[in-house]
């Protein structure tokens, strides 16, 4: 895995886990 992969996973994740913790919040 290169630099960018993992850049672009480490993202990825984080979008995820705001977007699940936003609908936990607000849902």
């Amino acid at each position: 895995m290169t630099a960018a992969e993992t850049f672009k996973l480490a993202l990825f994740t984080v979008e995820v886990v705001g977007l699940l913790v936003a609908m936990w919040r607000f849902g």
